[in-house]
């Protein structure tokens, strides 16, 4: 939680770093999806 406020705020201050946003949100997912399909 509070390091997706930390993300937001760097996003609202910083928007040339919208494509790096993306990334980190992508593997993240990607990240949680191995995750649940390895305690699965």
């Amino acid at each position: 939680m509070i390091i997706g406020v930390c993300i937001i705020l760097r996003f609202y201050f910083q928007p040339q770093i919208l494509k790096e946003l993306i990334n980190i949100l992508t593997e993240e997912k990607k990240i949680c999806r191995i995750a649940v399909w390895i305690m699965w």
